[in-house]
């Protein structure tokens, strides 16, 4: 599956899965993810794994192998390009 999008993506998402899932491969787009409510945590293999936080947030590459287990509301934040951004 491809997923195209501008230089942006926002998104708000509910999900109801505690199996372990793979995120979609995103090469070129920088990842931001903040836990709204429930639980989550993040496998970002060869790098960290991270049990997160309400309102903590997560940066990764969206090439990175990453695996949730999830039963939660999240915030998405995906940016495109190659320059390096700090939106923080």
């Amino acid at each position: 599956m491809q997923i195209e999008f501008l230089k942006a993506r926002i998104s708000v998402a509910t999900t109801n899965n505690e199996e372990k899932s793979l995120f979609t491969k995103l090469p070129g787009v920088e990842r931001y993810i903040s836990k709204l409510t429930g639980d989550m945590k993040l496998q970002h293999t060869g790098h960290y794994d991270v049990e997160m936080e309400d309102y903590q947030i997560d940066r990764f590459k969206g090439d990175w192998e990453t695996y949730s287990w999830e039963n939660l509301k999240i915030f998405n934040l995906m940016l495109k390009g190659n320059k390096r951004r700090s939106i923080l």
